[in-house]
């Protein structure tokens, strides 16, 4: 089930970092934060926002999430040198990223193999991490469906799907034995 967030930012928090709370920006707003958690990129944003008749170009689209990006209010997440999306819940640092269905999911943080995977790196705080698998493109063969925890499933646009997506199992590399030197 998707995370619910309390609330998004006010117009005084978008004054506090240097944004002027202008009508399309705390439209924009109202749109990134008026429900559930999700995944959003600065064109599908755009597009929500003009089939709901907000007037607001690009630029701006892409300014105000970069810009509450870096203050913390939403998180980027670098899928490659042509896609960002921005996750509303900012204290998730789990994700997959499936390129067949071009979609982004959230991976549950509890996974044994990624609490494995932090432990070995040294525990670092969450907000210092953030954890992108790809599946890339024809990875899972047909009808390959293995159980791996997803809290959340949205679709290339932002919103949730009515179904999940074929689901994949994470396993810890293996232990590799030292070389033997001689």
């Amino acid at each position: 089930m998707p995370h619910r967030r309390r609330s998004g930012p006010t117009a005084d928090q978008l004054h506090q970092i240097g944004l002027r709370a202008t009508e399309q920006r705390v439209a924009l707003l109202s749109l990134l934060f008026g429900g559930a958690d999700r995944h959003v990129t600065a064109d599908s944003l755009y597009r929500e926002a003009r089939a709901a008749g907000i007037a607001v170009v690009r630029a701006t689209v892409y300014n105000t999430l970069h810009a509450l990006a870096q203050h913390g209010l939403l998180r980027a997440i670098v899928v490659d040198a042509e896609r960002t999306y921005f996750d509303t819940n900012t204290t998730h640092s789990c994700h997959l990223y499936c390129e067949d269905s071009g979609t982004l999911h959230n991976l549950d943080d509890d996974l044994p193999a990624l609490r494995e995977l932090l432990e070995q790196l040294g525990a670092p705080p969450a907000d210092r991490v953030d954890v992108l698998i790809r599946l890339k493109a024809g990875a899972r063969p047909p009808g390959h469906a293995a159980a791996l925890p997803l809290n959340s499933s949205d679709t290339p646009d932002g919103h949730p799907a009515d179904h999940p997506p074929a689901a994949v199992t994470l396993r810890p590399p293996p232990k590799q034995q030292p070389a033997d030197r001689r």
